[in-house]
């Protein structure tokens, strides 16, 4: 009876030690398992190519503030006037001015003449659109219902407002100047890229062939004034140089004393030493 009760309890214990080595084995087979998963992902992170903020030398500013310190600098201070031979753009201060040609449309007894008439900007404000990547400097209008003006040189004194229908400039009435960010003088500073008229020029009269040619005239020409005269501002080296220094704090505060390469990335700006 003694030699059953033996056996009984070390087959018992025969039986937890085994139980207990399994447990063992599945917890280390268990831990072991995961290790090549760890290691795999850090090879793909290692092999992937390494974006601008992860670049030594490299600092991200939020392009809110960049599009804050351009209200203050340049926007805030912009205005156009579209009046056919006394246009102009003023900037930080600088006024180039431009003429806007009259364009004669030949018509059956007489010739009309049409005009841009007095466009004044009423407000301007600068931004990031996310979407293009790119900043603006925005330009808002007033609308007088004769943003291009009709005449008939010609007809009898109470036709000639009346017998060429002016050209209406609906809508949403802005220019919208595209910047691209470069480095400059340790700093950051802005050029111009392109201008876009956003809104719609409406015939105010019955359509004939000579519209749309018509329409696309003035609006190069809005375009192409604008365009033009703002790079020669934002394009001198004073204007440059003003830019740069308003943006300099920022720079410094990332610790740069140096700025080579500028890039947008996101919702921020990248700035490379």
């Amino acid at each position: 009876m003694k030699n059953l009760k033996s056996l009984i309890v070390l087959f018992a214990i025969l039986l937890i030690n085994n139980m207990q080595a399994q447990n063992v084995k599945v917890r280390s087979s268990v831990k072991t398992s995961k290790k090549p998963e760890l290691i795999k992902q850090s090879r793909n992170a290692e092999s992937s190519p390494s974006s601008v903020g992860n670049k030594v030398g490299c600092k991200q500013v939020s392009t809110r503030i960049v599009s804050g310190i351009l209200k203050n600098s340049v926007a805030r201070d912009l205005k156009i006037t579209l009046d056919k031979e006394s246009s102009q753009v003023t900037i930080m201060n600088k006024t180039q001015k431009f003429t806007i040609p009259e364009r004669k449309i030949t018509k059956a007894g007489h010739d009309w003449v049409y005009y841009v008439n007095d466009i004044i900007s009423i407000k301007s404000w600068s931004t990031f659109d996310s979407k293009t990547k790119k900043f603006y400097l925005f330009v808002e209008f007033e609308g007088n219902d004769s943003e291009i003006k009709g005449k008939c040189p010609g007809c009898l004194k109470r036709f000639k407002d009346r017998r060429a229908p002016d050209i209406n400039w609906e809508g949403n009435r802005t220019a919208r100047i595209t910047l691209n960010p470069i480095p400059y003088n340790n700093s950051i500073s802005f050029e111009i890229e392109k201008v876009i008229l956003d809104g719609k020029f409406d015939f105010n009269g019955p359509a004939d062939f000579f519209v749309a040619p018509l329409v696309k005239y003035f609006e190069a020409k809005i375009k192409e004034g604008i365009e033009k005269e703002a790079k020669k501002i934002l394009n001198n080296p004073s204007n440059k140089k003003a830019i740069a220094d308003a943006l300099r704090g920022t720079v410094k505060f990332l610790g740069l004393n140096s700025v080579r390469t500028v890039e947008v990335t996101g919702e921020n700006l990248y700035i490379c030493d």
